[in-house]
């Protein structure tokens, strides 16, 4: 299912074994080449199904040992996120809600103890809706930086989301060497005025 669904936005599917280890080779091999890349973990899903409790914890426990080699890739933003819940107790998926966890030179952690649904809605985040989420990926990876986009293409960009009755949202936010240099304010004023 994600395999097509990454076709049919554009995405480019890359070969690769069938172990996540295998994906996370491929992950390295591959990283410089886009500036996406989804990875799909499905043991922890799977033991959820499964009803087996002891076997979600020992998926999740190793895909947490795996997380630090995400973070030497040095990803401008980590995205790690369910995209559902599947409790053991249930033994299938349900409307509960998971957790969320973004990692960038923004994030700072707030003091959450454990990526858990709980823990994760007391952080600044806090509940959202995943509508948002690759719109707050997008910003903590500084896409308007990396890509270069002006306040003058993002208002032009925002016109034509306007003329064909779509409803855009425009993502603003100071560089850190803005915020640093005292500087924010005047960037996020510009840029509201400039979109709007």
């Amino acid at each position: 299912m994600y395999r097509g669904l990454a076709k049919i936005v554009g995405m480019r599917v890359i070969p690769t074994g069938m172990t996540f280890d295998d994906e996370l080779d491929t992950l390295e091999e591959h990283f410089e080449e886009h500036d996406f890349f989804f990875l799909h973990y499905k043991p922890a899903d799977a033991a959820g199904e499964d009803g087996d409790f002891s076997a979600k914890v020992r998926a999740l426990e190793a895909l947490d040992a795996r997380i630090a080699r995400l973070l030497e890739l040095q990803p401008d933003a980590l995205v790690v996120a369910g995209d559902h819940s599947t409790p053991a107790i249930l033994g299938a998926h349900s409307w509960h809600a998971v957790p969320l966890l973004i990692h960038s030179a923004w994030t700072k952690g707030e003091g959450i103890e454990a990526f858990a649904e709980r823990a994760c809605a007391t952080g600044s985040l806090g509940r959202i809706p995943a509508t948002e989420v690759m719109m707050l990926a997008m910003a903590h990876a500084e896409r308007r930086s990396i890509f270069g986009e002006t306040d003058e293409a993002v208002n032009l960009k925002v016109k034509a989301a306007l003329g064909v009755g779509m409803t855009p949202i425009l993502c603003i936010g100071e560089s850190l060497d803005e915020r640093n240099g005292g500087d924010a304010e005047s960037v996020v004023e510009s840029q509201v005025e400039s979109g709007a």
